[in-house]
């Protein structure tokens, strides 16, 4: 039986991964800003108390996953908060890295979250595992983010992974882009043209588990589906799969004027292709977007 320390558990992709590692008989704790306690099988550890004490505490654990940042799409992208999703991300993967390094009964595997926000804006470009980072904003934070995560022991296992656009019924962008439709104000953004890489949350769960359990993966990990779709595709099907029309389009200048900076996260292209999930045999739940979007709306 294998221990897991989760940093960002509370979130979607963490609470929904911790009720899977529990089902598969594992023990599972989470870093979190409350009390220290134990509910419904899972040891949640104050933040304070692990940064005292965390190499102690990291010696404790088979396999420590990192999740953790403050939401992208959260706030406006003001200085101060993007000074904050820097900073979420960078001081606790470092402690993290660090304290692995330090332990003296090291992890078996490190996994670190980062995004494909890493590629920046490019256009038809196919991106793969080692294609080069790209520019702007989003792509200097997951730089930032993978640096940070870096170990110097060979005894663990290290795998970051690049997520995709989450699709979850509850939270993330899907209720987002679904909410206009119910007003018939469906729309395409900028020329709809740009690439959107997606997962199911339930494959990206599956992902994770996948990892933990086949010692072969490791290094960089796309976690997207392999059928990246442009934006109009995606917003073709999504207006199909709600019965509801997606004729309109929000031209390029005026999302850049109501959303300033953060547009990129709507206009930038990124074509990303899962080739090391794929080639190390993991079967995608859902690949195909209509099916996928069936399943989490309908």
């Amino acid at each position: 039986m294998k221990n897991v320390l989760i940093s960002g558990g509370s979130g979607a992709i963490g609470s929904r991964l911790s009720q899977l590692l529990l089902s598969k008989s594992y023990n599972v704790s989470i870093i979190t800003r409350s009390n220290s306690k134990k509910v419904n099988n899972i040891n949640y550890i104050n933040i304070r108390e692990f940064e005292s004490n965390a190499a102690n505490i990291v010696s404790g654990y088979n396999v420590v996953i990192n999740l953790a940042g403050a939401g992208i799409a959260s706030k406006s992208w003001t200085t101060k908060y993007k000074n904050e999703i820097i900073s979420s991300r960078a001081q606790i993967t470092k402690l993290l890295a660090e304290s692995i390094d330090s332990a003296s009964n090291k992890p078996e595997l490190f996994i670190s979250a980062s995004a494909i926000g890493f590629y920046g804006d490019r256009a038809e470009e196919k991106l793969y595992e080692d294609s080069k980072s790209g520019n702007g904003f989003l792509a200097d934070v997951c730089k930032i983010w993978e640096s940070s995560a870096q170990i110097s022991n060979s005894i663990t296992r290290k795998v970051i992974c690049r997520i995709g656009i989450v699709l979850d019924k509850s939270s993330g962008a899907l209720p987002k882009m679904a909410e206009p439709f119910k007003f018939y104000a469906g729309a395409s953004l900028g020329s709809g043209k740009q690439w959107y890489s997606w997962i199911h949350i339930e494959d990206i769960i599956n992902a994770f588990l996948f990892i933990i359990e086949n010692d072969n993966v490791e290094g960089i990990v796309n976690f997207c589906s392999p059928n990246p779709l442009t934006n109009r595709e995606f917003t073709n099907v999504l207006g199909d799969v709600l019965g509801k029309p997606s004729f309109m389009s929000v031209p390029k200048m005026v999302l850049k004027i109501m959303l300033g900076e953060s547009s990129e996260m709507v206009l930038n292209s990124q074509r990303v292709v899962p080739r090391k999930l794929i080639e190390s045999g993991f079967n995608f739940k859902y690949s195909n977007l209509k099916e996928a979007l069936i399943q989490l709306l309908r």
